[in-house]
């Protein structure tokens, strides 16, 4: 009769015995400082319960629990299982837990023992499309306040224990893949949570994994933080496999969408890592070496090493989801060798900043941080990039370039169609959108190119090219067009030496797919050449110059919004501070008060009193201990949102 009516169609032809008894009781004022008492007794013995379609019953229940919540004084709540134990078909479970003191010193006893072949389990439970298998054995005892642990008296904890995993599979329509866990063992002790093996599969992904836990007790029980040093091998991860069936992304995006992973804020984790092959949508990385840091929210990379695309790779930087819904990375990258359209295809900040890589061919060094909020999908904001870099390439080809043809064309000649350029070096930046190219130069054959300028993700551009290149080059077409602007020249008194090189200052405009070119031939005389060089680079330092202070502009509106929401995120962790240490506070008084209330005699009552004074010197060097740590973490979120401000800033 307690159970609505909605669900007993589930529940009706389930068959049940034993005895229950259950008492309760809420009593009390809900109110700013204090929420009613509650209480409950539940009693099961000799309990049963059968479906009728399955061939085996869970037997022997048998339950004997008390709970108390203490509204005025929450401290003084109790949990206590003082029994519990099930047979589901032939696997017993055991299970005892006593907790006291939750909020001024956690006190818990506790046991489990349990030895279950999950194969059984279908003959007992109804697992609706669902497949689990294998055996897991598990016996724990632990005894003792929390503050042992973390003042590292392991001495005066017991804890101990063991669980061991094998064979176990599971299948569900609610998990993409099938996880196996081919064996696992863990063992606890006052000290650590040693994780001595675990090898599994995730769909074709395997994995070992070894390493231990300390500060469990109190991650488990309390608001610690667990701290683990672990190693994770693999002979192959496939990513994409993990991505399967997930939402389709918006059509700026990559074709392979995942969503934010929020990394907690209570673990202080290291895990070394091997990974001997890599699948990640269209990238394909082999020996993958490094560590990875989890610790504040934040997935540090320590140093990630690995080949791709015909090169090597190596990362540093964090992952950071202290504002999950504004997630952060900031890299930096050291890339050597790598094929530029292998890297075309892979990265989707390329295709948008660099499109012109589509029509490259070659191997690119690249030095690069980057600094940019992630969509919800983990892709880039792209207009929210902050980067610079340099890349360099011995030689790389340049086919078909519709800047480059555009310019042909204006010239009459085809020498432009495909360049072969050496010793290839660029300084980049990226910023609101942009990304600006500070000016180089660059020989192709017995042409000099001076290029310099900026483009956007709109596919706009802005550049200007100096062009030098021999009249013997270019062919009798080419050399007709040029007389022609050669008299044009003339006449507007500019010496042009038909016999020298062709000196072309070109200004780009449009867009990659519709580039505007603009002509201007330039004198030929040595000197003249140098005045042209420098006169192209101080136009384009100034255009670049120009787009910096337009983007630290749009920044500023950006770093206002962070630090306003770091200030209210550190003033909300100090507010919630005063509270639980007011509460830490009022439980140390009130249990001052008992104590000598209690006492019977003159001097019962003075050693209460000295007892009441420790209580709530304790009770204050808990809350300030609080307080000062709150505030340190308050500080921590300032210095990190202005750190985050001044990147983009730079």
């Amino acid at each position: 009769s307690l159970i609505p009516a909605i669900y007993l169609k589930d529940f009706q032809d389930v068959q049940a015995e034993g005895q229950i008894k259950l008492d309760g009781k809420v009593a009390g004022t809900y109110s700013e400082k204090t929420m009613p008492s509650v209480s409950l007794a539940l009693f099961v013995d000799d309990g049963m319960f059968r479906y009728p379609e399955l061939p085996r019953a869970a037997e022997n229940i048998s339950i004997d629990l008390n709970f108390f919540f203490d509204g005025m004084q929450p401290d003084n709540s109790t949990v206590d299982i003082n029994s519990f134990h099930a047979d589901i078909g032939s696997n017993p479970v055991d299970l005892n837990l006593n907790i006291k003191t939750p909020l001024s010193d956690m006190f818990v006893n506790g046991r489990l023992s349990m030895n279950v072949d999950l194969g059984t389990l279908a003959d007992v439970i109804p697992l609706d499309s669902t497949t689990l298998t294998g055996k897991i054995g598990a016996s724990f005892d632990y005894m003792g306040y929390v503050s042992q642990i973390e003042k590292r008296q392991y001495e005066n904890f017991k804890a101990d224990g063991v669980m061991e995993v094998s064979n176990l599979r599971y299948e569900s329509a609610a998990l993409p893949l099938p996880v196996k866990i081919n064996g696992a063992l863990i063992q606890l002790s006052p000290r650590y949570l040693d994780v001595r093996s675990f090898e599994g599969l995730v769909g074709r992904s395997d994995f070992t994994f070894s390493g231990r836990l300390e500060n469990f007790i109190p991650y488990l029980f309390k608001d610690g933080t667990v701290r683990g040093d672990f190693i994770l091998t693999s002979g192959e991860m496939n990513v994409s496999e993990f991505m399967a069936g997930a939402a389709e992304p918006e059509a700026d995006n990559d074709s392979t969408s995942l969503s934010v992973i929020k990394i907690p804020d209570d673990l202080d984790l290291k895990l070394v890592t091997r990974i001997d092959r890599l699948i990640y949508d269209q990238l394909r990385i082999e020996n993958m070496i490094g560590t990875i840091a989890v610790k504040d929210s934040k997935a540090i990379l320590e140093s990630l090493r690995m080949n791709m695309l015909d090169g090597s790779l190596q990362l540093s930087g964090e992952y950071n989801t202290r504002d999950v819904h504004n997630p952060v990375v900031d890299l930096k990258l050291d890339a050597k060798l790598l094929d530029i359209s292998q890297a075309f295809g892979a990265f989707h900040v390329l295709r948008k900043y660099a499109p012109i890589a589509q029509k490259a061919a070659g191997r690119i060094s690249l030095g690069m941080t980057f600094n940019s909020y992630l969509h919800e999908n983990m892709v880039p904001v792209l207009t929210s990039i902050v980067g610079s870099g340099d890349l360099y390439a011995e030689v790389m080809g340049l086919k078909n370039s519709t800047t480059f043809s555009a310019i042909g064309s204006a010239l009459n000649t085809s020498v432009f169609e495909n360049l072969t350029m050496n010793d290839v070096g660029i300084g980049f930046e990226i910023r609101n959108g942009r990304l600006l190219v500070s000016p180089f130069e660059v020989k192709a054959g017995k042409v000099t190119l001076l290029i310099g300028g900026d483009q956007g993700l709109d596919e706009s551009m802005n550049f200007i090219i100096g062009i030098s290149v021999p009249r013997t080059e270019l062919g009798e077409s080419a050399n007709d067009a040029i007389e022609n602007l050669v008299g044009k020249a003339s006449l507007a008194g500019i010496k042009i030496d038909p016999s020298e090189n062709l000196n072309v200052s070109v200004q780009v405009g449009g867009t990659f797919r519709n580039p505007s070119i603009s002509l201007n031939l330039k004198e030929n005389s040595r000197q003249a050449v140098q005045q042209i060089k420098q006169q192209a680079i101080q136009e384009v330092r100034e255009q670049i110059d120009t787009k910096k202070e337009e983007a630290r502009a749009a920044a500023q509106a950006e770093v206002d919004k962070i630090m306003a929401a770091a200030e209210r995120e550190a003033e909300l962790v100090r507010q919630n501070a005063a509270r639980a240490a007011d509460a830490i506070r009022l439980q140390a008084n009130s249990n001052a008060e008992k104590l000598v209330s209690q006492a019977k005699d003159p001097l019962s009552r003075k050693l209460a009193e000295e007892g009441a004074k420790k209580l709530r010197q304790e009770g204050e060097e808990a809350a300030r201990k609080l307080t000062d740590e709150s505030e340190e973490k308050a500080n921590a979120l300032i210095r990190e949102a202005q750190a985050q401000a001044d990147k983009l800033l730079q």
